[in-house]
């Protein structure tokens, strides 16, 4: 009970990004994000924000932790495939 409170607590926050492209960090847009959206709407947002063709390849989505100084763990949040076929999570 307590942890379906708090699921749907989160499920209302907007969340911010600063998203940028690898290669090019100085090339950044912000976007904003509704906590009951899922990382394949994310997916989209981010594409349409850089100009990126919609379904042109394979999208892996993952969060950086860090751990000390200048080190961070990679943590895979899901992977988008092109055709509808691949993970459809939700934020929290």
């Amino acid at each position: 009970m307590v942890r379906e409170k708090e699921e749907l607590a989160l499920t209302h926050k907007i969340y911010c990004f600063q998203c940028y492209l690898r290669y090019r960090p100085k090339f950044w847009r912000s976007i904003e994000i509704a906590g009951e959206q899922t990382l394949g709407i994310f997916d989209r947002i981010l594409r349409e924000a850089f100009q990126h063709e919609q379904d042109d390849h394979l999208s892996g989505l993952w969060k950086k932790i860090p751990l000390a100084p200048r080190r961070f763990k990679e943590v895979d949040l899901g992977s988008i495939d092109p055709f509808g076929i691949g993970l459809n999570i939700i934020w929290f």
